[in-house]
């Protein structure tokens, strides 16, 4: 017998904070692993605007990211589910107690959009493998 689209739904959104947490890891190891982008002074001071931005509400650069499980109707009529991943993290022109050049800012941002490309990348690489093996089990 098959799950139901809620059911695979639900198993889905189960798993999501595994498939982040390894995603994660993976992307931090290839943008800031081995052979970093970034120096480590660079990145004491994104984490302190990290820290900053959550001090004025906001949600942070790390925790940008977000996922959206969902069903959708395929053409044949089948309920299928589905994720979006959508945000990056992103420095503003502006974060309160902290000066950023222009230069460091877009470098900054230019490697927290690589990472975040990737940690979606890589959360929708493991969805598709479980979607895969349950439409194989079904």
């Amino acid at each position: 017998m098959s799950m139901q689209p809620d059911q695979r739904m639900q198993e889905a959104e189960n798993l999501l904070e595994d498939w982040i947490r390894n995603a994660v890891k993976e992307a931090q190891k290839e943008v800031f692993g081995e052979d970093p982008r970034l120096e480590e002074d660079d990145m004491r001071r994104i984490n302190k605007l990290n820290e900053s931005l959550k001090q004025q509400g906001e949600e942070g650069l790390w925790g940008s990211v977000h996922y959206r499980i969902y069903t959708e109707e395929k053409e044949d009529g089948e309920e299928e589910v589905s994720i979006d991943t959508f945000g990056v993290p992103m420095i503003p022109a502006e974060v309160e107690g902290i000066d950023v050049d222009e230069d460091d800012r877009r470098t900054y941002n230019d490697v927290l959009s690589d990472y975040g490309v990737k940690v979606s990348q890589k959360v929708e690489e493991q969805f598709d493998e479980w979607r895969s093996k349950k439409e194989e089990q079904a």
